[in-house]
């Protein structure tokens, strides 16, 4: 690095080869290089002419290529790269006045999106008030729009895994539309799609055949929860009648096996978080919890059981269920002082454990 130069990010390659990182080289925090190192130590080769502005990038899954933005005439644009270095290439249509290609860290005003197989990059552009979506080869080509002109503002944006299709939401609606360009179908009949407690309000399932998501399609300003197929079709509701009264709050989870959803509501009694399971197609929802309410839980990776936090007599404790409903809830942690509460744990990537730390308030 020069003198009063720093890295400023950070990204090692899915196959574990390279390191990618972004520095300034001098007191000017808005001018940034890009370097590719091999991960064992050796020359670092620059990729950019200079990320004016950003300092944010992707890596392919097939740790090929490296995609960034940049405004070095002044408009922010879309490139990529060789992941060992070469020519960069620009990527986006050519823009209108007043236009740049989008992005951020939030998931409202999403950045660019390399599909899971390495071949596309969709990417949103246009101006402060009209946004497009495109998709193009990573290595370059012809950009194609993907969005067919609804109104409302274009935002969040969901890849399929096997890189088939592209979810996105405007103006209160979802669509869905092929990864490479084509028709877009929306997703939910009516009503308007909500976010969960902390995320977007929608999901591709593993398996890419269907899509979750919130909305008060049914009953306008009632928040339920529906799946549809992925290419468009009849929806289906996935939750039970919800108590009266209850708040629009709801947050669900997908198994990693696309068979079922799990989430939490306060269907059965109001303003009391209660866990549910039930079949992503549709079909009966079962209650897992047990006690005074749900704080935290997570899907075991083998798609086996959901772990939770459950306040017991006024007290978190960690609890096991099948995903299924099929037994009862098992308590995992041991038993508690008077006035420690379990805050946090996480489940082994092999399903075998789970590990947790407790708090006394």
């Amino acid at each position: 690095l020069a003198p009063g130069g720093d890295v400023q990010s950070f990204q090692i390659t899915p196959d574990s080869s390279r390191v990618v990182y972004s520095v300034t080289q001098n007191a000017d925090y808005y001018v940034v290089e890009l370097y590719s190192v091999p991960i064992a130590g050796g020359p670092s080769t620059r990729l950019n002419a200079l990320l004016v502005g950003n300092t944010e990038f992707l890596l392919s899954p097939d740790s090929g290529r490296v995609v960034y933005r940049a405004e070095p005439s002044g408009v922010v644009e879309l490139y990529s790269v060789p992941i060992t270095g070469g020519v960069p290439i620009k990527l986006n249509a050519p823009l209108p006045s007043g236009a740049y290609v989008h992005g951020s860290r939030a998931s409202s005003n999403p950045g660019p999106q390399i599909s899971p197989d390495s071949s596309q990059v969709v990417y949103r552009a246009g101006t402060d008030q009209v946004v497009q979506l495109f998709s193009v080869p990573i290595d370059g080509g012809s950009a194609v729009r993907i969005d067919f002109g609804a109104q409302g503002y274009l935002s969040y944006i969901a890849l399929s895994p096997d890189s088939s299709r592209v979810v996105y939401y405007q103006g209160g609606t979802l669509y869905s539309a092929p990864l490479t360009g084509g028709t877009s179908v929306p997703l939910n009949t009516g009503g308007f799609v909500y976010r969960r407690v902390d995320d977007v309000g929608f999901e591709i399932d593993a398996a890419s055949s269907r899509v979750v998501y919130l909305s008060d399609q049914e009953t306008s300003g009632l928040v339920e929860l529906f799946s549809v197929p992925l290419t468009g079709g009849a929806s289906v509701k996935l939750n039970g009648p919800l108590a009266p009264g209850s708040p629009t709050w709801f947050d669900f989870e997908l198994s990693p096996d696309a068979s079922r959803v799990v989430y939490f509501t306060d269907q059965d009694t109001t303003f009391f978080d209660e866990l549910y399971s039930v079949p992503i197609a549709g079909g009966a929802a079962q209650k897992l919890s047990a006690g005074e309410g749900v704080y935290y839980y997570q899907v075991s990776p083998d798609s086996s059981h959901v772990v939770y936090l459950g306040i017991q007599d006024g007290t978190y404790e960690m609890d096991s269920v099948p995903i299924d409903g099929g037994s009862p809830p098992t308590q995992l942690n041991e038993p508690l002082d008077p006035g420690v509460h379990v805050v946090r744990f996480e489940i082994a990537p092999d399903s075998a454990g789970v590990v947790y730390n407790t708090i006394q308030s």
